[in-house]
């Protein structure tokens, strides 16, 4: 599944590399996307792994699920006429914003970060804000415009 969306996601930036003005901003997604999908393979596997410590698990799937998410914040950010979301520094904050929330309700009713959420909530977190911010760098920039092209 994750090598069949991956070549989906090469395409489709293909197609909107030849048309976008905004090229950078493209690639910049391109490689947030490819960060999501590996996060994804990496909870899903180490939650199938868990699955016989069930806190674990389902915090795993949790943030598995929350992973993805961020694809809908995107859409949803089109209903939106602000220019304030239109940045992706922006719709990945809100994506962390709603992680936050959700740790800080388990926490609430446990009175505790579980380890999983402090861990591997932490460990999601910075690993989408750096590919973020590698995606902004000029190698990843050729890279990513040799890989679509």
């Amino acid at each position: 599944m994750v090598v069949g969306c991956t070549a989906t996601l090469i395409a489709v930036a293909r197609e909107v590399w030849a048309h976008s003005a905004d090229v950078a901003s493209q690639l910049n997604v391109l490689g947030l996307e490819l960060s999501q999908m590996l996060l994804f393979a990496c909870l899903v596997g180490s939650a199938v792994w868990l699955r016989n410590c069930h806190d674990w698990h389902k915090r795993l799937m949790l943030l598995d699920t929350l992973c993805i998410l961020p694809n809908v914040v995107v859409r949803i950010s089109f209903l939106v006429t602000r220019n304030l979301f239109q940045r992706n520094i922006m719709l990945l904050s809100l994506w962390v914003l709603l992680v936050l929330v959700v740790v800080a309700l388990d926490s609430y009713r446990r009175r505790r970060v579980h380890p999983a959420f402090g861990l591997v909530g932490l460990i999601t977190v910075i690993s989408l804000y750096a590919a973020y911010f590698v995606g902004l760098t000029a190698p990843w920039i050729r890279f990513a415009s040799w890989l679509v092209s």
